[in-house]
């Protein structure tokens, strides 16, 4: 149950923190992704790509990495969690 909220959260989180940062550079929202002007649509596309980019690079450092090692810590881990199929 741990894992998984904190999977989750990571997700809103990296998710909330792209959007912010890419709202400020691009100066788009994604609700401009339904506007008829096409460099408008072209930066809500590229920002919609980066921010999943980012977050899916966010849950999965945390799945392979981040909770593993906070589970060794806290002394509740699997040791097989890696050799497991």
């Amino acid at each position: 149950m741990l894992g998984v909220f904190l999977v989750f959260l990571t997700r809103l989180v990296a998710k909330t923190v792209m959007v912010k940062f890419l709202n400020s550079i691009l100066n788009v929202h994604l609700s401009h992704l339904k506007d008829s002007d096409p460099v408008l649509r072209r930066k809500a596309s590229f920002m919609e790509l980066a921010t999943k980019f980012v977050t899916c690079f966010a849950m999965g450092f945390n799945i392979v990495f981040s909770i593993p090692a906070l589970f060794r810590y806290l002394g509740i881990e699997r040791p097989t969690f890696y050799t497991e199929i």
